[in-house]
């Protein structure tokens, strides 16, 4: 989980130490501005995205047995350009 937050540019993977969820969160702080629907679009997408994206290498890791580092690598080669 830490490689894969290392590179990413918006959010992070959090994972509970005590049960094994895995959860991606986004956020900005919203001080004055109202959010917009555009926005709430966004960040929804953006965590469904690298969700997506990362699933298979974190499920490689769980039940194939693949090295964490291996698998990220793997992943982030076949990374689109942005």
């Amino acid at each position: 989980v830490n490689r894969a937050n290392y590179g990413l540019p918006q959010g992070n993977f959090e994972l509970d130490m005590n049960d094994g969820e895995l959860r991606y969160k986004v956020s900005t702080p919203f001080l004055t501005t109202p959010i917009s629907l555009e926005m709430f679009r966004f960040f929804v997408n953006t965590a469904l995205s690298t969700m997506s994206y990362y699933h298979t290498p974190l499920v490689q890791i769980l039940y194939n047995d693949i090295d964490p580092r291996v698998a990220i690598q793997l992943a982030e080669q076949e990374k689109p350009a942005e």
